[in-house]
């Protein structure tokens, strides 16, 4: 029987000949989640005093050493923008030398594992370039639910609850060309077939984002690189966006919303993925691109999100209709007769507004204005949506926004119909 043994060293420089191993399996630093040798130093000095004459070869240090972590900390590179920029740098080039590492160790035929969890589309992209760059591509790929939902460290973050396990190959030597056209085409092909999969395993919210990164680098990841028409190259992030356009329009049509505005996919989708959490500004602007807006126009315009620094959050209807400026706005669009011009999520937030402040003799008349006079008005299904999204969800205004739609929905045949005898007669609507 053969027996194994450990080997105490750096993933950058591994004491094994080339073409090795069968198999690699690396569970890689994530990114900026954790600060692994920080964490250690308090469980190190006490390991260094009772058992560092056992093994000296791992104590030698009076700390754990840091500076060649491979996690993005900019404090250890003076903070700040450029410390920020510099952290990101060392990272991807000692996560690159690992998996060169890794490349150089494992046999033709053999097979490394990767796993990795992050909500962050830019620690993936780090991994990912870093990952293609050392001649490694998955070739199967697939979410495995490993984190507590109580934890501290994930509770109140918006955390995803999953690792991506990919099974990655040798991409071979001669591995051709790809043109943008064409592995596009293949993305939209290939990944709604794993979502298919990964839909009907249960897998939802920001979880079944990250689910499709795996099928998606499997596509292009074949190719030495993937090229526009104009000669430029196409970058990582460019064919994750592409991907989550995909999951997008996945994620609607099971929802049953294939035709939304802008401001109003971007809400729901929101919900859906994230909840009530706050987002780094970074993903809630990837997360608008998916869906045909801009974050500064729903920002500014709309009012829909609130910026704070570097990270934005979506109010609820009752908190964004304490705003003066949103209410200033939805009052002069009553009073202009322009509520049906209005994206359907603002006209759902007045229908939801005035239904909490108990003016129900009102809402007849404002169904009128806004358009609403059947009963399979896309207005419904989107509010039928986002009660089934932020249901689950008990407690501060997105519990109260699911309460207040389940009661709205609840009166809808009873609010039509006094609609529809209401004729033309009208009543004067205020919000200020």
């Amino acid at each position: 029987m053969q027996v194994g043994f450990t080997h105490l060293g750096s993933a950058t420089s591994l004491p094994f000949p080339d073409k090795h191993f069968d198999a690699v399996v690396i569970d890689p630093p994530y990114h900026d989640n954790v600060p692994y040798a920080d964490l250690s130093d308090f469980f190190y000095v006490w390991l260094r005093r009772t058992v560092g004459d056992l093994y000296p070869e791992a104590f030698q240090w009076t700390l754990v050493p840091k500076d060649e972590e491979a996690v993005v900390n900019p404090a250890r590179f003076g903070g700040g923008k450029k410390g920020e920029q510099i952290a990101q740098a060392h990272y991807q080039r000692l996560m690159q030398k690992s998996f060169e590492e890794i490349h150089r160790v494992l046999k033709p035929e053999g097979m490394a594992v990767v796993m990795f969890t992050h909500r962050s589309t830019e620690a993936w992209e780090r991994l990912i370039q870093s990952l293609l760059d050392a001649g490694l591509y998955p070739t199967a790929s697939f979410p495995v639910h490993t984190e507590m939902e109580a934890s501290t460290h994930q509770r109140g973050k918006g955390a995803i609850q999953s690792t991506i396990l990919m099974a990655c190959r040798r991409r071979p030597e001669n591995a051709p060309v790809g043109w943008y056209a064409q592995v596009r085409a293949e993305l939209e092909r290939v990944i709604p077939e794993h979502l298919a999969e990964f839909w009907k395993a249960g897998i939802r919210g920001a979880d079944f984002f990250i689910s499709a990164i795996g099928p998606a680098v499997g596509v292009f990841g074949r190719y030495r690189k993937v090229m526009r028409p104009d000669g430029r190259e196409v970058a990582v992030g460019d064919l994750l966006d592409e991907a989550r356009s995909i999951v997008t329009a996945f994620v609607m049509e099971q929802l049953g919303l294939t035709r939304l505005d802008g401001p109003t996919w971007f809400y729901v989708l929101y919900r859906w993925a994230y909840g009530g959490e706050e987002l780094s500004f970074d993903e809630a602007n990837k997360l608008a691109k998916s869906v045909g807006a801009e974050l500064d126009a729903l920002a500014e315009r709309h009012r829909l999100v609130v910026r704070k620094k570097d990270t934005v959050q979506l109010p609820a209807f009752a908190e964004r209709l304490r705003s003066e400026a949103v209410r200033r706005a939805l009052q002069q669009a009553i009073e202009n007769g322009r509520l049906t011009a209005l994206p359907e999520i603002d006209r759902l937030h007045l229908l939801l507004d005035f239904w909490r402040r108990g003016e129900k003799e009102a809402l007849p008349t404002l169904l009128r204005q806004a358009g609403v006079l059947a009963e399979d008005h896309p207005l419904w299904r989107t509010a039928q949506a986002l009660l089934e999204i932020e249901g689950g969800r008990n407690g501060g205004g997105v519990g109260e926004e699911a309460r207040a739609l389940a009661q709205l929905l609840g009166s809808k045949r009873s609010l039509l119909r006094e609609a529809e005898t209401q004729g033309a007669a009208t009543r004067q609507l205020r919000l200020l």
